[in-house]
């Protein structure tokens, strides 16, 4: 079982797009299909990649991240399986940019803070007071 706080710095292993970002939230795959007034089953069908890669997505919580910089909410390969006909221009013209996106927990892999939210690294942070 793969723990996941919330506040944790991740990365995507296999679906989306390459991001990297804080855990904000979890939520169950049912109350999401809820949210978006549609069946369990219309939402596993929609998630084409996810089903493939992680054929039991649906039986374990997703995660809520919030992502450093806006990533088009699926990738361009995902796209073209709801799109056949879709070319690059539709693509960036009709998929929206988002910084709040969910993943399966499983295609989630939990990296080092090694930045603040400022983008300074460790060595960069040092207090004055300890500074001489």
């Amino acid at each position: 079982m793969i723990e996941m706080r919330l506040g944790n710095r991740v990365t995507s292993k296999k679906t989306g797009l390459p991001m990297t970002g804080q855990v904000v939230g979890f939520v169950w795959p049912l109350v999401m299909a809820i949210q978006n007034n549609i069946p369990l089953r219309e939402l596993k069908n929609r998630s084409t990649r996810w089903t493939e890669i992680y054929p039991d997505w649906d039986q374990k919580v997703l995660v809520y991240v919030f992502v450093d910089e806006p990533i088009y909410h699926m990738s361009y390969e995902e796209y073209k399986t709801h799109f056949k006909d879709g070319t690059p221009e539709h693509y960036q013209e009709t998929v929206p940019k988002v910084q709040l996106i969910s993943y399966p927990i499983d295609d989630l892999e939990e990296i080092e803070n090694d930045e603040d939210q400022c983008g300074n690294s460790p060595e960069e942070t040092t207090s004055p007071a300890t500074d001489s």
